[in-house]
């Protein structure tokens, strides 16, 4: 049968589940030649390092390392032939410092750090050594200023940034495909942005949607097909008109949050002008939170909702082909199928 581990307490019994856990991850790594094996697992509140590193030939490995305060990983983790058939790496609640000699992970594709305390240099210096990555994620990395990264990564695909409060910038040398991002509106700056078809952003701090798309980062992306966008609406934005339009965006997801209090310093209507420069949208989700528990905001904005419905319904019967529209309020959501 399995055993069963858990995290005790503290002191003594503490150190001899990590103990005993290590012992038996050793004593298995050293009976197995890693023949056949391509994933592996190790899930646990660790203290310490297993002495035997993971097998050369594992093709896809995962060190998932938890614990309330940070875990230096030591040199030895960072041993090239330790990892040289490593695919896919995620770390999380733990303190990471390269070495001077790191040679990185020559087959890696795929990187994730969770809360890992890391300065910017060394999040440049993995980025620089793994030729091969195609996916990375960084998320409550509280240390990490900037994500920069000059060195081509020419597979590059896919890219994860999630609340790094202390992120003021982002600039790779890669041509993503798909982008999620959530914090506070920082530049975005890639090689290209020609590939870029899909994002998901959630902006934390107060930014008109309306204003994000047309004037911020997704302007600036020829081919966008899909966006998702989470905003807290401070108040109206008026956007100039201008000539740019979405050609491929097929379909577009809003939440906007409301911050006027029933004071109506917002018009989710205004977003009927992306009707007019996405004219080929084919699903539209279009949620509005509003903070107020007056019935006549409310009623104000069941009203808006019917015009904005009529005008997608207009522009969709021009485009003659089938599409959807969901739009909620509060906690209701309507999905109307339009064929």
């Amino acid at each position: 049968m399995r055993k069963t581990y858990f995290k005790p307490s503290t002191g003594y019994y503490r150190f001899l589940r990590d103990h005993e856990f290590v012992t038996r991850v050793n004593t298995v790594l050293r009976q197995h030649s890693g023949t056949g094996v391509e994933r592996m697992e190790i899930k646990f509140r660790l203290h310490s390092w297993p002495k035997v590193a993971f097998f050369r030939a594992l093709a896809y490995g995962k060190k998932w390392i938890v614990r309330e305060e940070p875990y230096n990983l030591t040199s030895q983790f960072f041993n090239p032939s330790n990892g040289s058939h490593l695919q896919c790496l995620e770390l999380m609640a733990v303190s990471l410092h390269l070495p001077s000699d790191f040679k990185g992970f020559l087959n890696l594709k795929s990187l994730s750090l969770v809360d890992v305390s890391i300065t910017d240099e060394d999040v440049e210096c993995m980025l620089s050594k793994c030729n091969l990555l195609e996916f990375f994620e960084i998320s409550y990395c509280r240390m990490v200023t900037s994500i920069r990264m000059l060195h081509p990564l020419n597979r590059f695909k896919h890219l994860v940034v999630h609340i790094c409060p202390k992120l003021q910038e982002i600039e790779l040398n890669c041509s993503p495909t798909t982008l999620k991002y959530a914090g506070a509106v920082v530049p975005l700056i890639f090689a290209s942005t020609s590939r870029l078809k899909n994002i998901d952003v959630v902006i934390l701090t107060d930014q008109s949607a309306l204003s994000y798309i047309v004037t911020g980062f997704p302007s600036t992306l020829p081919s966008l097909e899909t966006l998702t966008l989470l905003c807290y609406e401070p108040e109206r934005t008026i956007v100039p008109e201008g000539h740019f339009k979405f050609t491929y965006l097929r379909n577009l997801g809003l939440e906007l949050v409301m911050c006027d209090y029933g004071i109506r310093k917002t018009d989710f209507l205004d977003y009927a002008y992306l009707l007019k420069i996405a004219p080929f949208l084919e699903t539209l989700e279009l949620h509005v939170v509003n903070p107020s528990s007056d019935p006549r905001v409310k009623k104000y904005h069941d009203a808006k909702y019917q015009i904005f419905r009529s005008l997608y319904e207009q522009q969709l019967s021009s485009l003659n082909h089938g599409a959807g529209i969901a739009v909620g309020f509060y906690d209701h959501l309507s999905l109307y199928s339009l064929r």
